[in-house]
C-alpha cells in the first residue's frame, strides 16, 4: 500500500499521545501547586517566628524567697523567670508540705488532672501569651511526689 497516511502499526502510538500530554500537564500543575504551598508555609513560618514572647530579651532571675514572695501577683512573669533557678537549687520531689510552704508560701488547689496544688508564675512563654503558666505539684502523704510547669 502506498500513500502518505499512517500505517496501522503507528495507530496505537498516536492514540496514547493525548493521554501523555494530560499526564505531563497534571505533573506540571502539581509541581506548581507544591511550590506555591511551600512558599506559603515559608512565609507563615517567617511571620510567626518574628513575634516575640513576653520573656524575650529578659534575663533569668535568681531564686530567693523574698523575690518569689514579692512576685506573687506579678503579671510580668518574675516568678516564671526564676522557676528554673528554683528547680536547680531545690529538689521539690521528696520535700515535705511544710517545707514547700516555708519556701514558696501558701499554695492554691488546682483542677489540673494528676496535680493537687499550684503557684502562679505569670504569662506563658508564647508569642500570643493568652494563657498563664503555673508550677503544679502533687503531694501524697505530706510529701511532693511530682511537679511540672504547665499552662492553662
Amino acid at each position: 500500500m502506498t500513500g502518505t497516511g499512517t500505517s496501522v502499526a503507528d495507530a496505537p502510538a498516536d492514540r496514547c499521545r493525548p493521554w501523555r500530554r494530560i499526564w505531563i500537564g497534571l505533573a506540571i500543575a502539581m509541581g506548581a501547586l507544591l511550590l506555591a504551598f511551600g512558599a506559603y508555609a515559608l512565609c507563615i513560618s517567617a511571620m510567626v517566628s518574628s513575634f516575640s514572647t513576653p520573656y524575650d530579651g529578659r534575663d533569668r532571675i535568681a531564686f530567693s524567697k523574698e523575690a518569689w514572695d514579692a512576685a506573687a501577683h506579678d503579671w510580668k512573669g518574675a516568678r516564671f523567670l526564676m522557676v528554673d533557678d528554683l528547680i536547680a537549687k531545690h529538689e521539690l520531689v521528696g520535700m515535705r508540705t511544710q517545707a514547700v510552704i516555708g519556701l514558696l508560701g501558701p499554695f492554691h488547689a488546682t483542677d489540673y488532672p494528676g496535680f493537687d496544688y499550684c503557684y502562679f508564675l505569670g504569662p506563658e512563654d508564647h508569642p500570643f501569651a493568652i494563657d498563664n503558666a503555673w508550677l503544679v505539684l502533687t503531694i501524697a502523704d505530706g510529701v511532693v511526689t511530682k511537679w511540672e510547669v504547665l499552662t492553662d
